[in-house]
């Protein structure tokens, strides 16, 4: 009897604490650091380099940066050597640190600031959050490119997808929003998943529209994705001409059965876990109806035109569901896949491919007749 009681407490437990410990987990935006271990250095001919262990996320294709353990600043990483992969030359930064750490951050930021891809900026101020105006060098267009991180991240994370849209024209404001860890202690550690966020982002729209915007174009990081859909279906004032998704976050029943299948649990406990996940949470906490998150369903799909870029390596959000997507709005929904690419390193797998893409989906939803090869890669600075 009392071994039944006890089983029957604990079953009831699991029941109540794994919607809260999945909650708690999936809206945590604080940092993820991803560590490697940096196994040598060198120079040659071409210059500095950095070598890495075989298997280690500093296999993934394309260029990435590094951050020594210790702190420092970002090093920029060229792709892995062609009959070497375990060697990656400096493209910009000094390495000393990394090497004398022996370990660093891998990421896929590729700069700090817009100067580091030779854009000129303006820091701007909105609603008391900072935030890039970075016009370019020629305008011509009244479009505006909202650019949106994901969770846990920085505008950094944008950098990378903003030269093309500044050789097309566009001016690109980067804002910042109540988690970005921009904001350093001020930033909020809980997400609501895009359901409060997306009004920082609207303040950056009325931003835009004020200094001439009269159309916007969004760029959408992970859970950036859901915020700028969100703000597009909340905010009428200025047309959305469009979206650019990158790696989405929009399905999270989706994303967070896949995790928990990876936990080996069975399926209706998977099922109870999204079902409970708005129930066992703090009273501080807002509601967050995962089923009425954008992307979940058709019923709440956008119809203006959308590209999709996902990797097909993804193991944060499974690139299954932009396919899904894709595929439930095949008139408004263009999809790249991104061989071999982790979650958003679409960009650092293939620049031009993306930039490519970029470029040829702005010319078919008629934003430009721009006809040049508008390909970017990171040069040394």
């Amino acid at each position: 009897m009392i071994g039944a009681a006890a089983i029957s407490t604990a079953a009831v437990s699991l029941l109540a604490v794994l919607p809260w410990y999945v909650r708690r987990t999936v809206t945590d935006a604080t940092a993820q650091r991803r560590f490697v271990e940096v196994v040598g250095d060198g120079e040659d001919s071409r210059g500095k380099y950095l070598e890495f262990t075989r298997g280690s996320f500093a296999d993934h294709p394309g260029q990435l940066s590094i951050k020594a353990a210790s702190g420092g600043s970002l090093i920029a990483l060229d792709a892995p050597v062609l009959g070497n992969p375990t060697r990656r030359y400096v493209v910009h930064g000094d390495s000393g640190r990394v090497a004398n750490d022996q370990r660093g951050q891998l990421s896929g930021f590729m700069g700090e600031t817009p100067l580091d891809f030779g854009l000129m900026y303006a820091d701007v101020d909105i609603d008391g959050r900072p935030a890039w105006e970075i016009s370019p060098e020629d305008p011509s267009s009244d479009v505006w490119v909202i650019h949106v991180h994901g969770l846990g991240s920085s505008r950094q994370q944008c950098l990378r997808a903003i030269s093309v849209f500044e050789r097309l024209g566009f001016t690109s404001l980067v804002p910042t929003y109540s988690t970005s860890l921009d904001l350093g202690d001020q930033a909020a550690h809980r997400s609501s998943l895009g359901t409060t966020e997306w009004r920082d982002v609207a303040a950056a729209v009325t931003y835009a529209t004020s200094r001439g915007a009269s159309r916007v174009l969004f760029v959408g990081w992970s859970l950036g994705a859901s915020i700028v859909l969100r703000a597009a279906r909340e905010v009428t004032a200025v047309p959305t001409v469009g979206a650019v998704l990158v790696s989405p976050a929009l399905d999270w029943p989706d994303i967070i059965d896949s995790a928990l299948k990876q936990w080996h649990l069975p399926a209706w406990l998977r099922v109870w876990t999204v079902t409970a996940f708005d129930v066992f949470r703090w009273p501080s906490f807002p509601r967050i109806d995962l089923r009425r998150l954008p992307g979940v369903s058709s019923d709440n799909d956008p119809t203006f035109p959308t590209l999709v870029f996902h990797g097909s390596a993804d193991a944060s959000v499974p690139v299954e569901s932009s396919r899904r997507y894709a595929t439930r709005n095949p008139t408004s929904v263009s999809y790249v896949e991104f061989d071999r690419a982790h979650h958003t390193l679409e960009w650092n797998s293939a620049p031009e491919e993306w930039a490519q893409a970029v470029q040829d989906w702005c010319r078919s939803i008629g934003l430009t007749q721009d006809k040049k090869t508008l390909v970017h890669t990171l040069e040394a600075k």
